[in-house]
């Protein structure tokens, strides 16, 4: 399993500065996009994210028209972009972002799992949302979990992204989650460094 820190925040000095508390933990950063077409709040800008070298991102576009953002994220270079399912004309969108990148679908935590399938075949795996999209520290969602269990019959695939922390993340890696992006879980309890470097023990041991 890959932990990847997750950064939620409304200025680029902000993201910055949670970067380089990590990068030399961690190559790789999930960055949340929103530009409150789907939730209420907003973050920075994919223009705003810092190019650092040695550093790898993965763009999480709580956007409703991932498509119109195809050139900010070409000049960022991510390795995957995560799209939400519940956007409108999903399936169209998907096929305008494809590129040099991974295409994740997003399901949030009030959408279904069986609903998602046929998209699902679209892309190169899912992100399951634990909560609902927006904020950062809230609390885990379990039934999460379960839709876990039934996306791993269509795809190995799997992210898990909201809620996750030392007190759960076992969890998700018993039911062989690929990747989990946790941003409270290390950057709000005491050290960042010392978090991560917790996570990833615990799930070393298991």
């Amino acid at each position: 399993m890959l932990i990847i820190p997750a950064i939620l925040e409304t200025t680029p000095e902000e993201v910055k500065n949670k970067i380089d508390l990590l990068k030399k933990e961690s190559q790789n950063f999930h960055i949340d996009i929103m530009d409150g077409t789907i939730t209420p709040e907003k973050s920075i800008t994919i223009q705003d994210i810092p190019m650092i070298q040695g550093v790898k991102y993965e763009l999480h576009l709580m956007v409703k028209k991932p498509s119109e953002y195809i050139r900010e994220v070409r000049k960022v270079k991510p390795y995957k972009i995560i799209v939400h399912s519940e956007i409108q004309n999903i399936n169209s969108e998907i096929e305008k972002v494809k590129g040099e990148w991974k295409v994740y679908i997003a399901i949030d935590i009030s959408t279904s799992a069986e609903q998602i399938i046929p998209i699902l075949k679209k892309t190169n795996g899912v992100l399951v949302m634990s909560v609902p999209i927006g904020k950062t520290g809230q609390k885990f969602h379990k039934e999460a979990l379960n839709k876990i269990k039934y996306l791993s019959k269509y795809t190995k695939n799997i992210e898990m992204d909201g809620g996750i922390n030392s007190r759960n993340i076992s969890q998700c890696l018993k039911l062989n989650v690929s990747e989990v992006a946790i941003s409270s879980g290390i950057y709000k309890e005491h050290d960042p460094k010392i978090n991560l470097k917790k996570l990833k023990k615990i799930i070393t041991k298991i």
